[in-house]
């Protein structure tokens, strides 16, 4: 076996040599039943096929990447009466950083609150800042001052 194949892959390959010389070496009424060992080399093959393709999506699956919501409730008094004012923060948990703000008002106590704005947040990506870093010459910035 190769030295370069990864963990599993070594495993799954052991078996099957394992699995192919045990039958290999049993007899059935004196003789080999070479029917049984096609099909039984038929049958790992697809069980190394769908061992590999799991393992594959398990290390590739979707995550879903919830975000901690946070409620900041608030009330103004105005000529009209007291207005309720509700913003809800969408917090990103790895990084710790607002992606989303939402708005709220509820100018009447017997009503709901309505959704006056909604801010979305995007940053730049590391590669974005790299090539903003090297468009600008940083050498005036660098320099200690007297």
């Amino acid at each position: 076996m190769s030295k370069a194949l990864p963990g599993p892959t070594k495993r799954i390959a052991a078996v099957l040599y394992f699995l192919r010389c045990r039958i290999q070496t049993e007899t059935f009424n004196g003789r080999q039943s070479m029917y049984s060992i096609e099909r039984l080399n038929k049958f790992l093959w697809c069980v190394v096929i769908l061992m590999l393709a799991a393992g594959i999506f398990c290390k590739y699956r979707y995550k879903h990447n919830r975000l901690a919501i946070y409620n900041l409730t608030w009330h103004t008094n105005d000529s009209n009466g007291q207005i309720d004012h509700r913003w809800r923060y969408f917090i990103d948990p790895r990084t710790h950083l607002p992606r989303k703000i939402e708005k709220y008002n509820k100018p009447d106590p017997n009503t709901d609150y309505i959704l006056k704005e909604t801010l979305l947040i995007t940053y730049p990506s590391d590669d974005e800042i790299e090539k903003l870093f090297k468009a600008k010459r940083l050498g005036p910035l660098l320099t200690p001052r007297n």
